[in-house]
């Protein structure tokens, strides 16, 4: 089973958001720059009697306003964030004064709304239904004008009186609008300044844009720009903005947008895929707990996603982020992540490829070309080198009714030995449809043993790569048990499905053959990508007696970290058990629980170790030197100073210098942090140490 992932794409600028103590960092907000502010707005001005001259004169200024922070006004077939501007007025009945081509510079809009808003009608009816109506009117023809069916259209509302009933009741006008996906901001000018008015027109106003002239010491002008980026701030078809609150709509909206997606991927090839998937996309940043929470819930909106969500895949914590993201430095303090370097990959790999009449010619040179000769060309070292233990063998054996070694595990000593030995061998398909797996499977496991004795490469993971365009076989050529057989060896195995018919058949088969997660297909994206991903997981593993630790305890195929730990059954003092863990491995050091689920998953492992028994209690590698509480290290290695998570006991810690040590201690239940004198308590302890893999041989 492969693990389910989360995408996220990055949206634009917000203006405002309120976060706890000093974030290193934070999510993005929406653009804040109404120069590139690009909409399709319609103002609807009623300029009935009861509106008055003054405050018609008021709203032509507001408006003006509104858009004089360098807005381009118009259309410029050079810069496409523009906005236009329509204008409607409103009595007893509705007047186009400007349809949204009339005005194509700031300058139209300043001589267009002084002029069209100087005087007001002698009527002292005020039907805002006929306002809206013309309104929708404009935008739908604006919208065969030009191509600007992606931008957001907006109206704004200026009213000094709300009536009408029946026919001329504005809120069914108002809905229809706002279900179009048109935003209304709405703006009393209450002569009476009862509040009534206000009232009224919040039934029309899309929350919470509804606004009076009397607003904030008159500062509403502010107040409809910032409704006018929030409008400008909004995501692709099929994505979710992240806001405030998901369950309150109308919450404040980040620059952030999300995209659950149910499709089965690992997590190089969920970054892969988020990055392929919209421009400068990456995986979800969970930067806190209301963005976490707000995940889950678009997860429990999302079909395909089931309980419990922790088996899902949730190393999203990880910061996997693009150089435009709004970041500090890093500042170190996380798990370890495995080993990225494929130069220093270190593995034993037999290449599987299926070169059967159904692999067509073209297949095996997408293979050849865009697969092999790619995923080792990140200066993988390949061979045996005297002088450098991090290196990579490579074999390679062909299949179709029969399999044939063409490479054994010391053939190729350079890259370009195996480009040219791939290439030179596998130009051509066979004549024969017939493709049985089971053979080629067969002939790896007999590469992996002659492999043996040739080089000391006992510590070296093994891992097979099958790139198949069938799959057949029953009885002795049903590849399933010889597959079993090499993953209870410890082989890895990574299939490809090169399917000619985009059929998802096949890559079912192979997903029993292939070791969890690591079934791809030819028309992921970025396969190669995939395909090195699986390598470095290979590659990162523990020595024997330390367990790796993951996402999620009870899930044996999520995310690995580069981080072993081990329990000691033997109890020790503080001291005496950070001096163990130095000696038990090379840079070993106390566990740190830099997070909850680090915490959780420790908790969960004692559970599977019979020599702890609840109440759970296990020293943990935080101290106090100096005041300051720091997370163990390897020797030699600066402690790292505690930062926002902790997990103390109540009443923990106590003031007193010679409680300096930290022990986990389990009450009613709940494990918890509590200060110990560092020679005197004793309890069992946990080690930790970095993994084997591409940065740690």
């Amino acid at each position: 089973m492969k693990l389910f992932s989360l995408l996220v794409l990055l949206g634009v600028y917000g203006c405002f958001s309120q976060y706890t103590d000093a974030p290193a960092y934070y999510d993005r907000r929406c653009g804040e720059d109404l120069g590139n502010l690009w909409l399709e707005v319609v103002a609807v001005v009623d300029n009935s009697k009861g509106m008055t001259n003054g405050g018609l004169i008021s709203i032509a200024a507001n408006i003006a306003s509104v858009f004089s922070n360098n807005t381009r006004i118009g259309t410029n077939p050079n810069e496409p964030r523009t906005t236009r501007l329509g204008l409607v007025t409103y009595n007893a009945v509705a007047n186009t004064v400007a349809d949204l081509d009339q005005f194509q510079s700031l300058d139209d809009v300043y001589d267009g709304i002084f002029s069209g808003l100087a005087q007001v009608s002698s009527s002292d009816e005020s039907y805002l239904a006929h306002g809206l109506a013309q309104a929708e009117i404009i935008l739908e023809a604006g919208q065969t004008a030009v191509n600007r069916s992606h931008y957001e259209r907006v109206v704004i509302v200026y009213a000094s009186t709300y009536k009408g009933s029946g026919t001329l009741d504005p809120i069914p006008v108002a809905d229809r609008l706002k279900t179009a996906g048109v935003t209304i901001i709405t703006v009393a000018y209450d002569q009476d300044g009862d509040g009534a008015l206000l009232h009224d027109l919040q039934k029309i106003a899309t929350p919470p844009y509804n606004f009076a002239n009397t607003d904030q010491a008159g500062n509403t002008i502010g107040e409809i720009q910032g409704a006018l980026l929030q409008v400008n701030c909004f995501c692709p078809n099929g994505w979710t903005q992240y806001r405030a609150s998901f369950s309150d709509v109308y919450s404040y909206r980040y620059g952030v947008c999300i995209q659950p997606t149910n499709l089965n991927a690992v997590w190089k090839a969920a970054q892969s895929a988020c990055r392929y998937k919209w421009k400068n996309g990456y995986l979800a940043t969970e930067f806190d707990d209301n963005k976490h929470d707000f995940i889950l819930e678009a997860i429990r909106n999302e079909t395909g996603f089931i309980q419990p969500f922790n088996a899902l895949f949730l190393p999203i914590h990880k910061l996997d982020d693009v150089e435009t993201t709004t970041t500090t430095a890093a500042t170190g303090y996380a798990d370890r992540q495995c080993g990225s370097d494929l130069e220093n990959l270190w593995l034993d790999v037999v290449i599987v490829v299926d070169n059967s009449h159904g692999m067509t010619k073209t297949g095996l040179t997408q293979v050849v070309d865009a697969n092999i000769a790619t995923v080792f060309g990140y200066g993988t070292r390949i061979g045996v080198w005297s002088d450098e233990p991090k290196t990579t063998r490579v074999g390679l054996v062909s299949y179709s009714s029969d399999a044939k070694i063409i490479a054994g595990l010391d053939t190729y000593q350079s890259y370009d030995d195996l480009v040219n030995g791939v290439f030179e061998s596998l130009n051509s398909v066979s004549a024969t449809d017939e493709s049985y797996l089971a053979k080629g499977l067969s002939a790896a496991e007999k590469v992996f043993e002659e492999g043996k004795s040739t080089a000391n490469r006992t510590q070296y993971k093994k891992v097979v790569i099958v790139y198949a365009s069938s799959y057949k076989g029953t009885g002795d050529l049903n590849p399933v048990p010889v597959a079993d057989r090499l993953k209870t060896s410890d082989v890895k195995i990574i299939t490809v499905a090169f399917s000619q018919n985009n059929d998802d058949g096949l890559l079912k088969d192979l997903s029993q053959i292939a070791s969890s997660n690591f079934d791809f297909a030819n028309t992921d994206n970025g396969v190669v990508e995939e395909i090195q991903g699986a390598l470095l997981q290979s590659n990162c593993f523990c020595p024997n007696g330390w367990t790796q630790y993951r996402a999620a305890y009870s899930f044996v195929d999520s995310y690995r970290f580069g981080v072993c730990i081990s329990a000691t059954v033997i109890a020790a003092s503080w001291k005496t058990a950070q001096l163990s863990c130095r000696n038990q491995w090379k840079n070993a050091y106390l566990v740190n629980e830099y997070n909850v689920n680090k915490h959780n998953y420790i908790i969960d492992f004692l559970q599977n170790n019979t020599a702890f028994k609840q109440p759970y209690t296990y020293h943990i590698g935080l101290s106090s030197s100096q005041g300051t509480w720091k997370w163990d290290q390897p020797f030699g290695i600066s402690q790292l100073p505690i930062q926002e998570w902790a997990y103390w006991n109540p009443g923990f810690p106590k003031v007193d210098s010679t409680l300096n040590g930290v022990t986990n201690i389990q009450i009613n239940g709940n494990g918890g942090w509590e200060n110990v004198n560092q020679q005197r308590s004793s309890q069992m302890y946990i080690c930790e140490v970095a993994s084997c893999d591409t940065d740690n041989f």
